[in-house]
């Protein structure tokens, strides 16, 4: 039996004609729930790295609910022989609702482009989208690291990275993926990104650690102690201040937390250099 448009909480035909009228105002809202809240070693948005492939040391967990599935477990079956997953989540703490069209990028100094040629968190649906490499999978739990999302985020949705269809193939003279294509420079000239991406990428920072520092990492006792250094240096080349806190303040000292460690640096020009490393309790 068909249902009907009331009871259809999707309904695709109505939307369709709306926006061949040009009446987008009458489509209607979609109604999300999550499916989860990630736990993070981010417990705010200080430090937290911007995208995921700048923190690899960086764990988190998401665990599916009874609320969602009768046995969640048995939703995740399969997914193990991947070794990394897509997150779909909501950015619930991007602050205000009020979007702009052309936005600043941190990386760009002051520097405007369109919202949907960047991927900030301020965008007229506050959705974002990470790559994380899976760890494990435990009963109903996802383990997974290289994370740039903070504790307690709605995570809408979980699918599978798939290299077959995910990363972009030359198509030879018959419109068909060539799998056997090897010509790197050519694969690059067609998968390309604006030229200001390379740019951000080349202005990473060198970090140092006073001897104070250091001696602070020696007695420092948490789980995975030691890659704490490396973490901390995963944040800092990569400059996590805003543009704000580059141009306008005068005050270079900058602080951090993540996993029970609170971090305390200064930035003078193109370093970072950690002063203390403090471990404090949840």
């Amino acid at each position: 039996m068909e249902e009907s448009k009331e009871n259809n909480p999707v309904d695709c035909e109505g939307a369709s004609s709306s926006l061949s009228s040009g009446d987008i105002k009458s489509i209607k809202t979609y109604s999300m729930k999550p499916i989860a809240y990630l736990q993070s070693v981010f417990k705010e948005k200080n430090g937290t790295p911007r995208q995921s492939n700048t923190c690899s040391e960086f764990r988190g967990k998401i665990t599916i609910g009874k609320d969602l599935f009768t046995n969640p477990e048995h939703s995740l079956e399969g997914l193990s022989q991947f070794s990394h997953i897509w997150i779909i989540f909501i950015f619930h703490q991007s602050g205000s609702n009020f979007t702009k069209a052309k936005i600043k990028p941190p990386r760009l100094n002051n520097k405007k482009v369109g919202v949907f040629s960047c991927r900030s968190p301020h965008r007229p649906n506050p959705v974002g989208l990470t790559l994380a490499k899976l760890e494990s999978i435990e009963d109903s739990t996802i383990y997974v690291s290289g994370i740039d999302i903070i504790d307690g985020t709605p995570i809408l949705d979980v699918k599978p990275y798939i290299s077959d269809y995910d990363y972009p193939k030359i198509v030879n003279e018959l419109g068909l993926a060539d799998k056997n294509y090897v010509n790197e420079e050519a694969h690059t000239a067609e998968v390309h990104s604006a030229d200001w991406i390379a740019q951000a990428n080349n202005e990473s920072l060198t970090v140092r650690f006073t001897l104070r520092a250091l001696n602070d990492l020696e007695t420092i006792q948490v789980e995975e102690s030691n890659n704490l250094k490396k973490a901390i240096v995963e944040v800092l080349r990569n400059d996590p201040r805003s543009v704000y806190r580059r141009k306008q303040c005068c005050d270079r000292l900058y602080y951090f937390s993540f996993n029970q460690i609170h971090v305390t640096c200064w930035f003078d020009d193109d370093q970072a250099e950690v002063l203390k490393v403090k471990q404090v309790s949840n």
